[in-house]
């Protein structure tokens, strides 16, 4: 059995994303993967604060699901924008620009699980 407890991963930025949005990496971009791992890419904490964004960008090679751990917000993915709330997730298909804008009064908090795409259309 393999297990993490985020609180002993470093918030750190990420300069793509700005300045108002912290990863805690367990494992991204593919790297630090645990053995086994076949297909899974990223296991990351985001945290947003109220008024800030990770803003809009994609991934070649990797979808990734965005679920909301906490707050609200508003999430777009290609051209569609949708209200994002606590206990919500998202597809993220790659090579489709996404981004998370928290529009909330409360600090949100993503749980983002990402994957290898072997066939890149």
């Amino acid at each position: 059995m393999i297990k993490y407890s985020f609180p002993e991963f470093e918030k750190k930025f990420q300069g793509h994303h700005g300045d108002t949005a912290l990863y805690q990496e367990v494992w991204g971009r593919g790297e630090n993967l645990p053995d086994g791992v076949k297909s899974f890419t990223d296991l990351v904490r985001i945290t947003i604060k109220p008024g800030g964004t990770n803003r809009l960008h994609s991934h070649e090679d990797r979808e990734q699901i965005y679920i909301i751990l906490q707050g609200e917000g508003v999430m777009q993915v290609g051209e569609e924008k949708e209200e994002a709330k606590a206990g919500d997730a998202i597809l993220l298909p790659a090579q489709i620009p996404h981004g998370f804008f928290n529009t909330g009064k409360k600090t949100a908090v993503i749980l983002l699980l990402a994957a290898r795409v072997d066939t890149v259309q």
